[in-house]
């Protein structure tokens, strides 16, 4: 990455963001130290606004700053990664709520969230290298969620879902691919925006929970305890 490059945006941001894409395609795995001296000379800048890069990743939950020793990739404790998942289920339940009582959705939004979804059935069957086919896929699984989270215009339960993805994406880490099928597991959003369509909450809810129990399963966590769905 060129200097001249960066410079038009903030440098700061954008370094967060390589940071984040090394660390889902695994460069950095799980207690992975993260150089803060070998980031500004592969991104050819200097070390403010890595340091404030390191800062805002370390506020998503994915590093941990260690006085005197460095920046590490965060290590998920399983009873960490069985919260976040409890807290995901709750909140975006409580998104298809307001998304179906408020009728926030339109043909349009469903439209697009189909089309997600065929990219994402398309990528599964595409000859890409796993990892970053892996990669990609879970990027077009926050775009799909993401979608839905800044349509209800809950601006708390967007910035908490947001934070909270970044943790998700890295629980996945701890096993090299999602439970199940991935092609099946894409799928699974077909039956979320058919229940929306439908304006069925439990429905809805009851998907959800099923597309959130193959993460829990890749992760080797127990679905029984999951929230109730309502």
């Amino acid at each position: 990455m060129k200097a001249s490059y960066v410079s038009k945006e903030n440098l700061s941001t954008i370094v967060a963001k390589y940071v984040r894409e090394q660390i889902f395609l695994g460069r950095y795995g799980p207690g992975g130290r993260v150089s803060e001296a070998d980031l500004c000379r592969e991104l050819g800048v200097s070390k403010a606004p890595v340091r404030e890069a390191i800062k805002e990743v370390e506020s998503q939950g994915l590093i941990e700053v260690r006085p005197n020793k460095g920046s590490f990739v965060t290590e998920l404790a399983l009873e960490d990664i069985k919260e976040i998942f409890d807290v995901r289920l709750l909140l975006e339940g409580s998104i298809f709520e307001i998304l179906l009582r408020e009728d926030r959705l339109t043909d349009a939004d469903l439209a697009r969230l189909t089309e997600i979804v065929d990219q994402m059935v398309e990528l599964v069957r595409s000859d890409d290298a796993e990892d970053a086919k892996m990669a990609s896929l879970e990027e077009m699984n926050l775009e799909f969620h993401s979608f839905l989270w800044h349509r209800s215009g809950s601006t708390r339960r967007l910035r908490i879902l947001l934070d909270l993805q970044y943790q998700l994406r890295l629980a996945s880490l701890m096993d090299t691919k999602l439970g199940g099928n991935p092609e099946e597991t894409a799928k699974m959003h077909y039956d979320i925006i058919e229940a929306l369509r439908r304006k069925d909450i439990r429905a809805a809810k009851r998907a959800l929970k099923q597309h959130i129990a193959i993460y829990r399963r890749s992760a080797r966590l127990p679905e029984g305890d999951l929230p109730a769905s309502g």
